[in-house]
């Protein structure tokens, strides 16, 4: 079936209508495990990642040419761990879950993994895919991290790295 250039015209049209700007917010903390030299000491239940408490995604979200007006969605896509230093291992820790908190909504969980495997580097955390507009677009955010597990023999650095994926409404 032919089509005419002006139903053509009005499909690209009615395409933009609604179309929705996305873009990758990436959020990095850091914490450092001071080592135990006395095997089997437990682990700090919370454990407090730099640069992950409270993010400021009103400048991600400006620095992505958005207003928090503007956003429709918000999702965790993925959230990775990675110790160091070379040679490190997550052994100590039996599994971890994260959190995000803000006035006026329910803390819920975004990620977690357990068991995490013997004898890696790195982990790839579950995330829930719930959606998260509520708690990014409130005043007081925070993202929270809670272990199991015993204090590692050597000290250890442990990176976070979380990617939040925003459907933005074009105007």
């Amino acid at each position: 079936m032919r089509s005419t250039p002006w139903i053509a015209g009005l499909a690209l049209a009615l395409a933009g209508c609604g179309e929705l700007d996305r873009f990758d917010i990436p959020i990095e903390g850091t914490l450092a495990v001071v080592g135990s030299p006395v095997e089997g000491v437990a682990l700090p239940e919370d454990l407090p990642f730099a640069g992950m408490e409270s993010p400021d995604f009103r400048k991600a979200f400006a620095d992505n040419g958005a207003s928090i007006d503007d956003v429709e969605s918000v999702k965790l896509s993925s959230l990775r761990i990675s110790v160091q230093p070379e040679g490190a291992n997550l052994d100590f820790l039996d599994g971890i879950e994260f959190f995000i908190e803000a006035a006026g909504q329910q803390r819920r969980r975004i990620a977690a993994l357990d068991p995490v495997p013997d004898g890696v580097d790195r982990i790839s955390l579950e995330v829930t895919g719930a959606e998260l507009k509520p708690w990014i677009t409130a005043d007081d955010l925070t993202i929270t991290a809670k272990a199991r597990g015993v204090l590692p023999t050597e000290d250890v650095t442990l990176r976070a790295k979380a990617i939040f994926e925003v459907d933005a409404g074009l105007l």
